[in-house]
């Protein structure tokens, strides 16, 4: 099944909803959420810290973005 495109239009609707600031943490935390479960869940710690560094690249753009576009 092929994956679906994003939608940019739902990903504005949230910001206007919510504002920039909010969806911007509530992304970041669920990279740390990810980390922490496939840390916890499958020790794969590898991926884990690549989901870590993807919260911290949103946080501080000087961080390099560790998937690729």
């Amino acid at each position: 099944m092929p994956k679906e495109a994003m939608n940019p239009k739902a990903l504005e609707a949230l910001v206007d909803a919510h504002g920039l600031t909010e969806v911007v943490d509530v992304l970041v935390q669920i990279c740390y959420d990810k980390a922490e479960h496939i840390r916890t869940n499958w020790q794969d710690q590898k991926l884990a810290q690549t989901w870590d560094q993807a919260g911290q690249s949103v946080v501080n753009p000087k961080v390099e973005h560790p998937f690729p576009s």
